[in-house]
């Protein structure tokens, strides 16, 4: 039995989020090329400046062709199969897993997992985030593959 979850929402394809990201990055270098055809100084602000109204537009044009931007950055997700149970919450976290062999028991309160290890150190792994019907299923999957390796679980 396996579980993964992608917890990274899905982006919508749009046609108009592609443009306005284009438009966007035109402003961006229809600044900086003004201010060299007045022959002006072209300052640290208007690079700046510059950069950040690029960066926005290439962020909008991402997210119109479906990618989000935080997918770039990483992965976050919850994968329960066989072998452990891994939570990465979100994209700058650091995974948390264990594997079933490392685990003594299991008990949950309160949309938390607190588990044992063999070598009586605990691991928390909090699921407050997501949303009752996936809390309900990870905890089904939990019990029945706890059941299956023989590892005691309180929920």
């Amino acid at each position: 039995m396996e579980f993964k979850l992608d917890l990274l929402l899905q982006e919508k394809k749009s046609v108009f989020r592609i443009v306005i990201g284009i438009l966007i990055i035109l402003v961006s270098v229809a600044w900086v090329i003004s201010r060299f055809i007045e022959y002006q100084d072209i300052s640290v602000f208007d690079w700046i400046f510059g950069g950040i109204f690029a960066l926005n537009g290439i962020v909008h044009i991402l997210g119109g062709f479906g990618v989000s931007f935080l997918r770039v950055l990483g992965e976050s997700y919850i994968l329960i199969n066989n072998d452990k149970i891994a939570l990465k919450s979100s994209v700058l976290a650091k995974e948390r897993s264990i594997s079933w062999h490392e685990t003594k028991s299991i008990e949950y309160k309160s949309n938390r997992f607190k588990i044992t290890k063999t070598d009586n150190t605990t691991l928390k792994l909090d699921f407050s985030k997501l949303g009752f019907a996936i809390l309900k299923e990870v905890k089904e999957v939990i019990g029945s593959l706890a059941k299956e390796k023989g590892v005691p679980i309180n929920l």
